[in-house]
């Protein structure tokens, strides 16, 4: 009789719904509500915010550590200043050696995008393998945003100031490729749920047991459709971004002075407010990330 009872007790329990643990999928449904337009529109804004920084360091700071270099430069051989216009020949110092001026931008390239490797390749196993993604991903962009404030004040034209904007495009290259590989790891969590443009069910990377070949293809080829359009719009969102603040900074090249006039300082004063466009967001951030998991 008691083990009839047992039987009896232990079977309604399993049959009861709110007895029983939630399944690995309905764990991840509730963690992770990325199938709705508000964690897209979410997503898109953050790739957004980093577009006017991101298109100011990949010209105005590469274009202004080139005049400062030209600037503090002198003709090889010799101790005289470089030439602004024509042939130019010139040397600047980097690490004790005299180096073509050109050539110094190419090692300051090359030296980021190798602290820029390591450092994504870090970041993108923590993103994946911790629950710090949207910790990382906010302090990325905090830093990023205020690591092209700077940039205005170091108008000097001597080693002190060349070597502080060379600094500062390493490092901010260096926060860039961090914040890029996170905002891309969420795009495979997009490709596992469905109805950014309606309401639908879950689709995963694998399919349920009992799925015919030709629903399991259909599926698949809805995934990699929706991660390729999420992909394409965090690319478009970017670049508006970008966009946006270029056009800023050619409004405010053309309007203080020509560059014989004001030089380069045009250029660092439209990279700070670039970052200022991206600090600006600042305070949306939390509230944007609150809806990414």
């Amino acid at each position: 009789m008691d083990g009839k009872t047992a039987l009896v007790t232990e079977q309604n329990v399993r049959n009861y719904g709110s007895a029983s643990p939630p399944t690995e999928e309905e764990a991840d449904d509730a963690a992770v509500p990325m199938s709705s337009r508000k964690a897209l529109w979410a997503w898109l804004i953050l790739c957004f915010s980093t577009g006017p920084t991101n298109g100011m360091v990949n010209s105005y700071v590469t274009a202004s550590i080139q005049s400062a270099a030209n600037a503090v430069g002198h003709i090889p051989g010799t101790n005289k200043p470089c030439a602004r216009r024509g042939a130019i020949k010139c040397a600047v110092k980097l690490g004790g050696r005299d180096v073509d001026y050109l050539s110094y931008l190419l090692y300051l390239r090359s030296i980021s995008r190798a602290t820029e490797g390591i450092v994504s390749i870090l970041a993108s196993g923590l993103a994946d393998f911790s629950n710090y993604r949207k910790t990382m991903m906010m302090a990325s962009i905090y830093l990023f945003g205020v690591l092209a404030l700077p940039f205005a004040g170091l108008t000097g034209n001597d080693y002190g100031h060349l070597n502080a904007l060379s600094t500062l495009y390493v490092v901010i290259s260096t926060v860039s490729g961090v914040y890029t590989v996170i905002e891309a790891s969420y795009i495979p969590i997009f490709m596992r749920s469905v109805g950014w443009l309606g309401r639908g069910d879950a689709s995963r990377l694998q399919d349920p047991e009992g799925t015919t070949p030709l629903a399991a293809k259909s599926v698949d080829k809805k995934t990699w459709i929706k991660g390729s359009k999420v992909s394409v719009l965090g690319l478009v969102s970017g670049n508006l971004g970008a966009m946006l603040g270029l056009l800023i900074g050619v409004i405010v090249t053309y309007t203080r002075g020509s560059y014989v006039k004001e030089g380069y300082f045009n250029f660092l004063l439209a990279i700070s407010i670039g970052g200022c466009l991206t600090s600006t967001c600042k305070g949306w951030l939390p509230r944007i990330l609150y809806t990414l998991h």
